[in-house]
């Protein structure tokens, strides 16, 4: 039995949950799966930005994908351009009906890409697909998607501008919103088309009346509980709209949104009770804080600037590639899909393919790629250049080769073309009947498009008969890039003439385009003809070392060189061969590594981390948030937040600038944010609270030392966040002992002491633990500081340093939970003195011998000392002379706990 068949008998309904990104499809699709709906075999699990699982099937999502990506597009679509779908769409989603879901049990399947095909999915459900569209208001559902790219944005290291999916939502400033727009003007117009097989639910309405969601679901046979909302986290969705998103939105674009919403609100089943608040205070000023000057253009979406299909085939196998052709309206084809598969490899297989391209070509009206495609087809039939041995197309004939052109039969390409059934006027008639030389000339002064149209007519409608002649059209096509035209006059010249010039001339334009099968083949008829011919034997050697084969490719040219080794096109070869053995020599020998790249903290994959949140979502979640926590304190933050934004318009530069600040505030304290970015910390007015992930207990002890006001600030948020039971010590100079009084009553830190020195804050070697100490029992004390001490290489001055991201990396290394839970779990009498990693790296070269150098040269004045002497001072020098054994915090580092953000 047929899918088709099996479907059509098939009366269960199948549910479709689609909608908006970002819109409540996957807390809907949850609810499905909940109440007892098989919603696949292969479903997308949980991520950071949808921690309850996405629940999208995959077959369904790449089946999607693909359908986009032929477009030249992808999840970020918003009919900027007419999709065009091929005509095995259909078929596809019916066999994933058939195979997936064959019926006989309640089934369904989620994706938000879907709302791009929905009449491609009622066809192929055959009168089973039941549809639950989500909708929610355009502003909370573009912010959300703008909060989940800037979250994207931090997970490591690398220029914004190489996220290039993510950052696109600020290089065109009203993408989102586009997108909104484009999706759910579809999902309405399904839904008034087809009211009776639909539900229509806002996600806020889901969520505030979801007693009014499960009385619907009998109108399209689905049972109540299938809509019941029993995991739903209030905290995940939020009705406030940041001004700096709406601030993107072009003039007159919110009237357009908002009469959409109240179309949906109008048609819906289950509305949402009230639109969000839209207008918060005042809008967050990343471009004035940060001082700079923007250079983007008006932002506009670029695709709107290409309104004409756009494709891409690369990916798909050749029934495919040519069933979107196909489905392309006769209005909208155009070259380029063509061209495209013309770049694929043609040989033997490929000959039932070229047939079909070539009626393809011919009913868009493509007369010479309709030529070059039953060029090809004959190749592949026959597997070598000997034309007047190609059989396809010629009726049969053993004599075609010598005959005229006119005479041929129209079947075969190498016939002219009847002018009666060509109904365009000719531009070029001229041409036709002039003489070679005034014919060379007036084509040598013609530039693309009118040199294309030249050609094309010569092609069509004048017979050439000379090779030289035919290679000399060819040559002038390929100076301008008409590569097409090009290969069809060099396959008329070897028609007309078998030789070795012929054939090096097809070999060497295959070569340079990329054919290198075809090529070979040509050069190889060459060399059978010259056989002693040094530069065709260094032209097919050159042809089997670009398809992999050296060996061959090696004793060629040896022959080659035996014969004259100073022959340029010889030597040539003899250059490019040896760059390849050395690069194949190269890419097979293990990599070292450099002494450094051992001493970098680790910084996983995010495709890894996500992986392994889905099996243990506590222990994934800790690793992400030390994975973001790593990657900002490795980078220059300030630089490259300038860097993305400088090219962005203003609304957008402040728009990126909030929503990565939102981001980074969720990592670390607001005060350090603000250390980091050269702001004046505090100015948001907001309280930090403890992360959570401390495992500093009353054992554990910090002297902290600070001689600079706003970097001491963010150092106590930070030990306030990561470590608030260690007991604290501060000693703090004269010039900033107010500032920081004020800052620890406001932020209710709490020091057992606060020492004010008046010539500021100590080294290691003035202090000592005394015996009445608050640190005088601790088992671990900490010593951390304001500016950081480091050799310069090659000179044995010190200096301090206060550059934000060099100060955060220390004080992260020593207070991460990583660290601090071997100091929980190690508090034995063994003497250690632990200090961070070395940074920044470049200002050593050779760690191993550092580490083994006197202790007074670490370029660290920060570290922890394991059960401190009382009355012997801290200095590194003293401690290692009294038998303390240093390492590196990174070294020491347990796996991070169970424990979230």
């Amino acid at each position: 039995m047929s899918e088709s068949e099996q479907l059509s008998q098939s009366t269960t309904p199948f549910y479709l949950c689609t909608g908006f990104h970002r819109s409540g499809t996957s807390l809907v699709a949850q609810s499905l799966a909940r109440g007892g709906l098989n919603m696949g075999g292969e479903l997308m699990g949980a991520s950071f930005s949808n921690p309850l699982g996405h629940v999208e099937d995959m077959p369904a999502v790449r089946m999607h994908d693909q359908l986009l990506a032929l477009n030249n597009s992808d999840w970020r679509f918003y009919d900027q351009r007419p999709l065009i779908k091929p005509v095995w769409a259909v078929n596809y989603i019916r066999r994933y009906l058939s195979d997936k879901h064959p019926g006989g049990e309640l089934s369904g399947v989620k994706d938000p890409r879907a709302v791009f095909y929905l009449e491609d999915w009622r066809e192929a459900g055959q009168g089973r697909l039941r549809c639950i569209l989500l909708y929610r208001h355009w502003a909370t559902a573009a912010q959300s998607l703008l909060n989940r790219a800037s979250r994207h944005l931090v997970n490591g290291r690398a220029d914004v501008a190489t996220n290039k999916v993510n950052f696109s939502f600020w290089q065109q400033p009203q993408l989102a919103f586009a997108m909104w727009q484009a999706s759910n003007q579809r999902l309405l117009n399904f839904y008034q088309r087809y009211p009776q097989h639909c539900l229509l639910i806002a996600q806020e309405g889901f969520v505030a009346d979801n007693q009014q969601a499960t009385q619907v679901a009998a109108k399209i046979g689905l049972p109540q509980i299938c809509l019941k909302a029993d995991t739903f986290k209030p905290g995940l969705m939020t009705d406030k709209v940041s001004p700096a998103v709406l601030a993107m939105l072009e003039q007159g674009q919110q009237q357009s949104l908002d009469s959409l919403w109240q179309a949906l609100q109008q048609q819906a089943d289950v509305p949402a009770p009230q639109a969000p608040d839209i207008a918060p205070p005042k809008v967050f000023a990343g471009v004035q804080m940060l001082g700079i000057e923007c250079k983007g253009g008006p932002g506009q979406p670029e695709a709107d600037k290409s309104p004409a299909p756009q494709y891409n085939l690369t990916e798909l196998s050749w029934q495919e590639a040519l069933g979107v052709i196909a489905g392309v309206p006769e209005r909208l084809i155009s070259e380029v899909p063509f061209l495209q598969i013309f770049r694929r490899p043609f040989n033997q297989g490929t000959e039932d393919y070229f047939q079909s391209l070539a009626k393809l070509a011919h009913g868009a009206g493509y007369l010479h790629l309709t030529r070059l495609s039953k060029f090809r087809a004959m190749y592949a039939s026959a597997g070598h250049w000997q034309i007047e041995r190609w059989q396809l197309f010629t009726e049969n004939d053993c004599c075609w080769h010598s005959k005229p052109d006119h005479s041929l039969p129209k079947a075969n390409p190498f016939s002219l073309h009847p002018r009666t059934e060509f109904a365009q006027q000719l531009q070029f008639e001229h041409l036709l009947q002039a003489d070679w030389p005034q014919l060379l000339h007036a084509l040598q002064r013609l530039k693309r498009p009118a040199l294309h149209q030249a050609l094309t007519e010569l092609l069509l409608f004048r017979s050439v008969d000379a090779a030289s002649e035919l290679t000399a059209l060819a040559q002038l096509a390929g100076q301008q890039e008409e590569n097409e035209l090009a290969e069809c006059f060099r396959i008329k010249a070897l028609c007309r003439e078998y030789s070795v010039d012929t054939l090096v001339g097809l070999g060497d334009f295959y070569r340079s385009i990329g054919q290198h099968q075809a090529a070979h083949q040509a050069l190889t008829e060459a060399l059978a003809l010259a056989p002693d011919m040094p530069v065709i034997k260094a032209r097919v050697a050159a042809s089997c070392l670009q398809q992999g084969q050296a060996d061959k490719a090696e004793a060629l040219l040896l022959e080659a060189e035996k014969l004259t080794p100073n022959q340029p096109v010889v030597k040539r070869c003899r250059a490019r061969f040896n760059q390849f053995m050395a690069q194949q020599s190269t890419e097979n020998k293990p990599s070292e590594q450099t002494c450094l790249s051992e001493y970098q903290p680790p910084v996983q994959p995010y495709e890894e981390i996500i992986a392994l949140s889905r099996d243990n979502p506590p222990l994934g979640q800790a690793l992400d948030l030390h994975n973001r926590r790593i990657a900002f304190v490795l980078r220059n933050n300030r630089q490259w937040l300038k860097k993305a934004m400088t090219n962005l318009t203003p609304t957008a530069a402040d728009c990126l600038a909030e929503k990565i600040d939102q981001q980074w505030c969720r990592i670390w304290p607001a005060e350090v944010v603000d250390f980091v970015l050269g702001q004046p910390v505090g100015w948001r007015n907001q309280k930090n609270a403890s992360s959570g992930d401390s495992c500093i207990g009353a054992g554990g002890a910090l002297m902290v030392m600070i001689t600079e006001a706003e970097a001491g600030k963010a150092l106590l948020a930070l030990i306030s966040q990561l470590a608030p039971a260690a007991r604290l010590v501060v000693f703090v100079s004269e010039q900033c002992q107010q500032s920081v009084r004020q800052y620890c009553e406001a932020a209710q830190v709490e020091p057992a002491e606060i020492n004010v020195r008046d010539t500021g804050a100590p080294e290691q070697a003035e202090i000592e633990v005394s015996e009445d100490s608050p640190l005088a029992d601790a088992h671990w004390l900490g010593l951390l500081t304001t500016s950081w001490r480091h050799n310069q290489t090659g000179n044995c001055a010190e200096e301090a340093s206060t550059e934000p991201e060099w100060l955060l990396q220390q004080w992260y290394n020593l207070l991460c939970p990583q660290l601090t839970r071997y100091l929980s779990n190690n508090q034995s009498a063994a003497k250690q003195l632990i200090v961070p990693p070395l940074f920044p790296l470049h200002q050593t070269t050779n760690v191993t011998a550092l580490m083994q150098s006197p202790a007074q040269h670490l370029p660290t004045s920060m570290c922890w000392i394991s059960n401190p002497v009382t009355g012997v001072g801290l200095s590194a020098d003293k401690l290692v002379a009294r038998g303390y054994r240093l390492a590196f915090s990174h070294q020491l580092s347990s796996e991070p706990a169970d424990s979230a953000e």
